[in-house]
């Protein structure tokens, strides 16, 4: 479950000198927190390395400040900012209303009375000294070869008031996981309150200064006609100028109250239809009420027949009192079904006593929880659908949205839950490959370039840049630490395994610390005192949020793409773990403050030193990221790259999985809550990405029928930009058209063994290529860019052909890999998924560390041990046991076919476990494997495919020298021994279990 509550991080001010960390005060040039092992920092000390290098390679110049570029909106004209004692937020569809993009001194009051336009599904809304203006999104989209509209802007038809709002500016009061209230005041004399919740067609006001009169403005209507008027509810109808059909609305009060009449402003009675009247509203014209009472709310009515939305609004009538106070999500894994449950929960207020209404708020859910719900839940459906019928829905552009009552709990809390299947993750691919594969990987170079800073793809020196590369590195190290284990070894492997690593964690630390860990200590000693370095986070308390440097693609300036960049060095830090726990230990705080940018598990934790919204540019109702922090689009927010939030997700999982059984040094996080949160926004995200980016649900009503151009015969089955206000086929990779390759690109990279996802539905794989994509990587020059990306994304569909299409661009063409790819990964991905076949998602697993691929008598399972001891991991099918993988021993993969054994070893191959004793002085077996593995530190070594009859040979200290004979029965025997005793209790070897040799202390 989500976590709160909790002690107090353990943190210290400490003072850090240019050429080493002496905690000494005496001698500070600036401040800084340790955490742990790590550090991090604050303006000055962006301030400081923006004049230190000034000419730092970024894309966004280096060290910029944000409050240069962006304002909070903290009061206006003596009414304050409301949100003093929570965190700020960013990027969602509200967070239009707390900042704007401009320096303090450039701000006019404009910006303050006339925000950006807000997008509540399934309402449209813009805020305004003039009060609430609310529309329903076009039912009928504008759709052409690049855009699906709804026309949020275009569609306000009313605006309510209270009289008394102009030249005062709407303010955020208060906000929670997917709803805000924003309130009015002169003078810090509170006028007005609205409260916005998406997935509600209601908009829900208090009058907070005991105003006896609301105005209701028709200002973008053609036509409006007041239709019913009965106790507590009024039904009218406006044509929009935009929309070729009326739209329906009910404007709700205290159902106890007799009714009042609505006049105009020269005061004309409006009769409505239901009394006789004609209840003509001439357009333009501002009705007045005189409501007296300090609650109502304003609610979109879906229907088509003025007599649908008289009955339908009655429908709506007992739950619009009941005003949504505050919503939050909670999450927890169910293991044993390998299913992450989410509960979506609501605290509200029934305003009005009147018997007749519910004390459950009434909401319009989108199709991806609808897909996610039980039957159960789906009885609360309002129209005793399923909500799978066409009654009273509402087009959006994130599908067709469904009417349902939220199920009601203990006294004003309400709540219902989702389920979506988890199919696993995987540190890399399991090695399939044939010998001649081996020998091809085994040409390829796995270092990176001399200085991978000046690749002429990949230039930049910024957080996203340099990601790229540890997200590369990362790869390359599993990739090795996978083949040191294949027949004939390979000593190779350990070298390059080993020397990237030691590369990976130089550059992490150096984030994490803000200290050069990139360069060699003098003398080549293991450490050394640390100079000052270029790369380092920082916290800032204004906006609640962390900062990497040298910050690129606007992370700094708007707070954009936090997701994406912190992505990779999480997943650099989780590769780490899986090989050295301390430096999981001591560096993991820092990690998990990245983490908690983005989602943050501890939300509510007033003790915090660092404190953070609970989610950052997440939707958790729409189930979908947001690129951008601080949305100053027209369109409000966007997602142009869900699979680096993917990547992000995947991350998480890793390193909540690798450091198991770990207390991190200054942070009481467990890594059970670090997993469950990549595991929410992992299946959370995969969920909403499938229904908006990929259309793999075309009943969802998120793409149009048939979308497609016919100029360059694309069928479009992707949507490469996701915006608040509309679909958009071009991206920030493509700004031209038409786009071919670059919307997959854009939302499949980086490919790896956390992208299971993408390969979820094989057939969707190949036709998006084919037909969406035209091919790409085929041959034709101007549709290949990215291949090494697109060129696995298509082997999750079709390894074979991506295999041939490899050969042609890489060994044929010599291209080279797009950035974050090199050829040993894009090699050994494809090839293995040749081998393994496609994804199988009919099966779980009770560790969320496991993979299955091809079908029947080919189903092939994986499993992770990313703990300490030995396990053993079961495999089920629609509930019931099917298979199970035995004695995964800590840190091995292990695969084998469902429903039957692996087959056996030849008799004649044998593995050992090599105990080294205290104090674990390093020894060298066969010349080739080095113990303890100089990366984990584990004394004991597994030693797989000795022949029997054979020679071992350990190599220790002191020149310590033990020869051992294999014998064809697996027993060991000593044939030469320079040593004291090289061999202690060793028991043989069989072809199904490991035999045991067992060094002493000091060998």
């Amino acid at each position: 479950m989500t976590g709160m509550n909790r002690k107090l991080n353990t943190t210290k001010k400490i003072f850090l000198l240019t050429t080493a960390i002496f905690l000494s005060h005496s001698q500070a040039i600036h401040s800084a927190t340790q955490l742990g092992k790590g550090i991090y920092y604050d303006d000055q000390q962006i301030q400081k390395l923006a004049q230190k290098y000034p000419g730092r390679v970024s894309k966004d110049a280096g060290y910029p400040l944000i409050n240069n570029y962006s304002t909070l909106k903290s009061g206006f004209q003596g009414s304050q900012f409301g949100l003093a004692n929570k965190p700020t937020t960013t990027g969602l569809w509200w967070t239009p209303m707390l900042a704007v993009d401009k320096a303090s001194g450039q701000i006019q009051d404009s910006d303050y009375l006339n925000p950006l336009l807000l997008i509540p599904n399934p309402l449209s809304v813009r805020l305004t000294e003039r009060g609430v203006s609310l529309g329903i999104p076009l039912q009928n989209a504008k759709v052409d070869n690049v855009h699906v509209d709804r026309g949020y802007d275009n569609t306000l038809d009313v605006t309510v008031t209270t009289g008394d709002l102009m030249g005062t500016a709407p303010l955020v009061a208060d906000y929670s996981d997917w709803m805000v209230s924003v309130g009015w005041a002169r003078n810090n004399t509170p006028l007005l309150v609205a409260n916005m919740v998406e997935g509600s067609p209601f908009i829900f006001v208090e009058k907070k200064n005991k105003q006896t009169t609301s105005y209701l403005q028709f200002t973008n209507s053609q036509d409006a006609k007041l239709l019913s008027q009965d106790k507590g509810i009024s039904v009218f109808k406006t044509k929009n100028a935009s929309d070729s059909g009326y739209r329906y609305y009910a404007y709700f009060s205290n159902p106890d109250t007799a009714v009042v009449p609505w006049k105009t402003t020269s005061g004309s009675v409006i009769v409505p239809v239901n009394q006789g009247g004609s209840g003509n509203i001439v357009p333009s014209t501002t009705i007045q009420t005189a409501e007296a009472n300090r609650y109502f709310s304003l609610a979109v009515i879906p229907a088509s027949s003025d007599s649908a939305a008289v009955e339908m609004a009655n429908q709506f009538k007992p739950y619009a009192a009941t005003f949504i106070k505050s919503t939050s999500v909670t999450y927890d894994y169910d293991k044993n079904n390998a299913k992450v449950v989410t509960h979506f929960n609501f605290d509200s207020q029934t305003v009005y006593p009147n018997a007749s209404l519910k004390n459950q708020p009434l909401v319009f859910l989108y199709p991806w929880q609808i897909k996610n719900m039980s039957d159960s839940e789906k009885a609360g459906c309002l129209f005793q659908d399923e909500c799978a019928s066409d009654k009273g829905t509402i087009q959006t552009l994130k599908g067709t949205m469904h009417a349902y009552v939220v199920p009601s709990g203990i006294s004003d809390k309400s709540s219902f839950s989702t389920e979506v299947g988890f199919h696993g993750v995987l540190p890399v691919l399991p090695n399939r490959l044939s010998q001649t594969e081996l020998d091809k990987i085994a040409s390829y170079s796995f270092t990176l370039p001399p200085d991978p800073h000046l690749d002429a793809k990949n230039p930049w020196t910024d957080t996203y840049a340099t990601g790229k590369l540890l997200g590369r590195e990362a790869q390359l190290i599993k990739i090795a630490n996978v083949l040191m284990g294949t027949a004939p070894a390979n000593p190779n492997y350990q070298k390059i395994r080993d020397s990237l690593l030691t590369d990976l964690k130089n550059q992490v630390t150096s984030f994490l610390t803000g200290l050069n860990y990139t360069d060699p200590c003098p003398g080549g000693v293991g450490d050394c005192p640390r100079a000052e370095g270029a790369w380092f986070y920082a916290y800032n308390s204004q906006w609640y949020t962390m900062m990497g440097f040298p910050s690129g693609f606007f992370t700094a300036t708007t707070l954009t793409d936090h997701s994406f960049h912190w992505g990779y060095l999480i997943d650099g830090a989780a590769t780490i773990a899986q090989f050295d726990k301390a430096w999981a230990q001591a560096y993991g705080g820092m990690v998990n403050l990245l983490i908690r940018d983005i989602c943050n598990y501890k939300y509510g934790d007033e003790a915090e030193a660092t404190r953070f919204p609970h989610f950052r540019s997440f939707d958790p109702y729409a189930g979908l990221s947001s690129a951008l922090g601080m949305p100053y689009s027209f369109d409000n927010v966007n997602e142009e790259d869900s699979a680096e939030f993917m990547n992000l997700a995947q991350a998480i999982i890793l390193w909540g999985l690798n450091t198991e059984g770990i207390s991190f040094d200054g942070d009481t996080t467990s890594p059970q809550e670090v997993l469950e949160t990549g595991l929410y926004l992992y299946t959370t995200e995969e969920q909403g990405l499938n229904h908006y980016h990929f259309n793999q649900n075309p009943g969802s009503g998120v793409f149009p029928t048939g979308w497609s151009n016919s100029s360059t015969g694309q069928n479009y089955l992707l949507v490469g930009n996701v915006w608040g206000g509309k679909l958009d086929r071009s991206t920030y990779f493509c700004a031209g058209q038409p786009c071919y390759y670059q919307n997959l690109a854009s939302n499949t990279l980086p490919i790896n063994a956390g992208s299971f996802y993408l390969g979820y539905d094989p057939n969707f794989v190949t036709k998006v290529y084919r037909e969406d994509a035209k091919n790409p990587c085929s041959g034709d020059a101007s549709n290949s860019a990215y291949c090494g990306t697109l060129l696995k994304y298509l082997a999750l569909g079709d390894p074979v052909k991506a295999s041939q299409y490899y050969t042609q661009y890489f060994d044929v063409q010599g291209n080279t890999p797009d950035p974050g790819e090199s050829k040993p990964s894009i090699y050994y991905w494809i090839q293995n998924l040749k081998a393994l076949g496609s994804l199988n998602t009919s099966y779980s697993a009770d560790t969320p560390a496991y993979a299955v691929f091809g079908a029947g008598e080919n189903t092939y399972v994986v499993a992770y041990n990313h703990g300490t001891s030995v396990r053993n991991v079961n495999f089920y099918q629609e509930g019931g046991f099917v298979c199970r993988l035995e004695n995964i021993q800590p840190g091995e993969m292990k695969g084998g076919l469902c429903g039957k054994e692996e087959p056996p070893p030849p008799a004649d191959r044998f593995s050992y476990v090599v105990y080294v004793g205290y104090p674990f002085k390093p020894v060298l077996i066969n010349n080739s494997i080095t113990c303890p593995d100089p990366a984990t530190k584990n004394p004991a070594c597994l030693v797989k495919n000795v022949a029997g009859p054979s020679v071992m040979t350990i190599t220790g200290s002191n020149s310590n020298l033990c020869t051992l004979a294999i014998g064809k029965d697996g027993v060991v025997s000593t044939i030469n021994d320079k040593s004291k005793g090289c061999f202690i209790n060793s028991s043989p070897a069989t072809a199904d279990k490991a035999g045991s040799i067992n060094l002493p202390g000091g060998f």
